[in-house]
């Protein structure tokens, strides 16, 4: 069973600033697809634990916060910034 992925307005908005901005906006679509598509089928195998029920997930160049709500199978991606293309 998948999980419900919705984004905050203001990492939504980064999202959109930052694929406007990006020298290739094929790798931050692709890297927003890919995201998507993780957090939708098992978001509770991604990431790295931040601030307790916060995570991290890197998809080069993009590297989103999310929030996982288990009961009602919803992840809320809470912020998104750019990490490049580096894999650490």
């Amino acid at each position: 069973m998948s999980f419900t992925v919705v984004w905050r307005d203001i990492a939504e908005s980064e999202l959109a600033h930052m694929y406007l901005e990006a020298p290739d906006r094929e790798a931050v679509r692709r890297a927003a697809d890919r995201i998507e598509f993780l957090l939708r089928r098992d978001p509770l195998a991604l990431g790295k634990a931040h601030f307790g029920s916060h995570q991290l997930l890197r998809v080069p160049p993009l590297g989103v916060e999310f929030l996982i709500d288990e009961l009602d199978r919803r992840v809320t991606v809470v912020a998104i910034w750019n990490v490049g293309f580096s894999e650490e």
